[in-house]
């Protein structure tokens, strides 16, 4: 059922702590069990598999849309039913009482990628453990598609995040996987891999592409001879909860889902716009904004582009990065997330003087570089993931 609708107060979702705010949104809504036709013998729809998935889909309604038009916000409430209706075949497809399972989704997102030499399907990712958040990102053009550095980012991103307070902020596991490697290398999806993939909760931790460093991909051949190199079709697999018999009554989920990107393909560009949308999306949903939320992603395309002091983003050293300093440690309004948004999601794009703080001080010492007053040096100090 899809149709839509105009919240005029704040919806509360029962069993989370996300908030609609008022707006007008299109709302899908079903309602479905899991089923496996034959699966033990048993003829369509197969056997019971005990619970009963209630599902919505919110999107923001354009020209003024409260959150942002290309995310969907995803509410599931899980329901646990021993017995399904009296339609359906009674045989239990495992031992309630002795089963774990795990909920969650395999998203192929094919992020569009204007390199055309191998397919139009390569991607880099990550899972980010600390953000709830997983992300992939297009390629950009290569006259030389063998050597895997020559093909950066290209500003189109995917978004799949788990919703939840700082608190409780990761979902069960988030892996990034190799499409030909391990998802599908026949004809469809690897069923017991995907399954494997879904009940491991180990943090990737080999870095399969140093160019990009980090990009914690676990599932994925460190032989390309073999398979596939970097950039490639990719996957992703979020298990959003584990759950242990007894099973509860019912398990509320909530996961957003989206599309952004830079239409001049500069990659720290749509990381910058990536991160300020998803953290705004997170204070607009009444949950926490993340702190320190662009170091934590790692979308930025060489890092060594962050410099210290260039609070603005644009690569050199101005009176609009004093300004912006003072307006992050005065807290003033006019983007989001506050205060972060002024510093272009880094701490450390604030921070002259190297101390691993923003105040007065280092304001004052961007204005004695920029007017070469006596007494110092005066220049920008590296700190955290900044450069000098």
């Amino acid at each position: 059922m899809v149709f839509d609708t105009t919240l005029t107060s704040t919806l509360q979702k029962a069993g989370s702590r996300v908030k609609i705010p008022p707006g007008d949104y299109q709302v899908a809504r079903t309602a479905y069990a899991s089923f496996f036709p034959f699966a033990l013998g048993v003829e369509y729809p197969g056997p019971w598999f005990g619970f009963k998935i209630n599902e919505e889909w919110w999107l923001p309604n354009l020209p003024n849309p409260v959150l942002h038009p290309a995310f969907f916000l995803n509410c599931q409430t899980i329901e646990s039913m021993p017995l399904g209706p009296t339609w359906w075949p009674s045989t239990q497809a495992f031992d309630p009482n002795a089963t774990t399972v795990y909920f969650g989704k395999a998203l192929d997102w094919d992020v569009y990628s204007t390199e055309s030499v191998n397919t139009l399907a390569d991607n880099y990712g990550r899972s980010v453990p600390g953000t709830g958040a997983m992300w992939v990102e297009g390629a950009d053009p290569t006259s030389n598609f063998i050597v895997d550095s020559t093909l950066q980012p290209n500003a189109h991103f995917s978004l799949a995040a788990h919703l939840d307070s700082l608190d409780n902020i990761d979902p069960y596991s988030m892996h990034v996987a190799s499409n030909v490697y391990s998802i599908y290398p026949n004809d469809g999806y690897d069923d017991p891999q995907l399954y494997a993939m879904a009940a491991d909760s180990i943090v990737d931790t080999t870095d399969f592409y140093p160019v990009i460093s980090g990009k914690q991909l676990k599932y994925f051949s460190p032989d390309p001879s073999e398979y596939d190199s970097m950039p490639t079709d990719l996957n992703e697999v979020l298990t959003s909860a584990r759950i242990d018999p007894p099973y509860p009554a019912t398990v509320v989920l909530n996961t957003l889902l989206g599309v952004i990107g830079d239409t001049g393909n500069d990659g720290n560009a749509g990381c910058y716009d990536l991160i300020i949308t998803y953290n705004s999306i997170r204070t607009t949903l009444g949950i926490d904004s993340i702190p320190e939320l662009q170091v934590l992603m790692r979308c930025s395309w060489m890092d060594e582009y962050i410099r210290a002091g260039d609070a603005n983003g644009d690569g050199s050293y101005s009176l609009v990065d004093i300004i912006s300093i003072v307006n992050y440690i005065f807290n003033k309004p006019r983007c989001s997330p506050l205060p972060l948004c002024w510093l272009s999601g880094y701490l450390c794009r604030g921070d002259w003087n190297g101390s691993g703080t923003v105040t007065l001080g280092d304001a004052i010492q961007g204005v004695n570089f920029l007017f070469s007053k006596p007494g110092g040096p005066w220049n920008p100090i590296a700190s955290g993931p900044c450069l000098p």
